[in-house]
């Protein structure tokens, strides 16, 4: 928390303020396999707009979204 505002809203919600930090050394194989998690969710979110705002938009979702954005997408979960 740096803000005295996210302080607030924090309390608004009764969310604690005073919960103690830890610090941590995570392995490389745990960050690698983060990485690939949040790639992966950013993906999946880029595909989401596509489909709700962006160029796919308003497209029927019959599982029209397939080939190779379907494929590397698959392969990239996997991979994570």
């Amino acid at each position: 928390m740096t803000k005295l505002e996210h302080a607030r809203e924090l309390k608004q919600v009764k969310m604690p303020l005073n919960m103690q930090v830890e610090e941590r050394t995570f392995s490389l194989d745990y960050t690698k396999h983060w990485e690939g998690l949040m790639n992966s969710h950013g993906d999946f979110m880029r595909a989401v707009y596509q489909y709700t705002t962006g160029t796919h938009a308003g497209l029927p979702a019959n599982g029209s979204w397939c080939g190779a954005d379907w494929s590397r997408f698959m392969k990239h979960i996997a991979s994570a």
